[in-house]
């Protein structure tokens, strides 16, 4: 667990050690990569270190957390700033906008291979988001979050993985597609079996 306080000195060390971290992650992998090295590299105290974080897997959900809040606030100010016409232009799209902008982290944890903190920051957010709103009801909530946070979690992973090779635009239609891209390769596979 990390333990950031609002104090800017905590901040400030907390940035020092994500800072570290990513450098020390161009020359060596994850798991080669120790408390001893971070303090180093970051010119901060091992005691500070352990006054932020328990663990440098700790550095990692910090860093995603954070930009889960910033993606959320964003989130929030296209719903109360832009007229809202459909689905992709109210979540997945600015979603995606936001993550084409902001994708460091998310780099950064698949390669440390640690996508479920990915998963766990978005569920956050959505908490965070539903607060906003405390009166609006939301059927079946645990599979709601469940659904929503599983897809778009796959989808930004492999977004990023395969180096965004769509547009924030491009893969927001396809997200928005899928069911209509199933009910395609539905009816390619009864054209098929009835062929036989």
């Amino acid at each position: 667990m990390y333990h950031i306080s609002a104090d800017k000195r905590s901040i400030n060390s907390a940035d020092l050690a994500y800072k570290a971290l990513k450098k020390l992650l161009q020359t060596r992998s994850f798991k080669e990569i120790n408390v001893t090295d971070i303090v180093k590299s970051a010119r901060i105290g091992r005691a500070t270190f352990y006054r932020c974080f328990d663990s440098i897997e700790d550095i990692l959900r910090y860093r995603c957390d954070q930009a889960y809040i910033q993606c959320g606030n964003y989130l929030l100010q296209i719903l109360l700033n832009d007229e809202i016409h459909s689905i992709d232009e109210t979540f997945i799209l600015p979603f995606l906008n936001y993550w084409d902008a902001n994708s460091e982290i998310i780099e950064l944890i698949i390669q440390c291979g640690h996508e479920n903190f990915i998963n766990t920051a978005f569920v956050a957010m959505i908490e965070s988001l539903r607060k906003v709103y405390p009166e609006v009801d939301i059927p079946n909530y645990n599979y709601f979050i469940a659904m929503r946070s599983a897809l778009a979690t796959a989808v930004l992973i492999e977004w990023v993985k395969s180096g965004k090779d769509l547009t924030p635009q491009a893969l927001s239609s396809l997200y928005i597609n899928q069911r209509l891209i199933d009910m395609e390769l539905l009816n390619q596979s009864l054209t098929y079996v009835n062929s036989k």
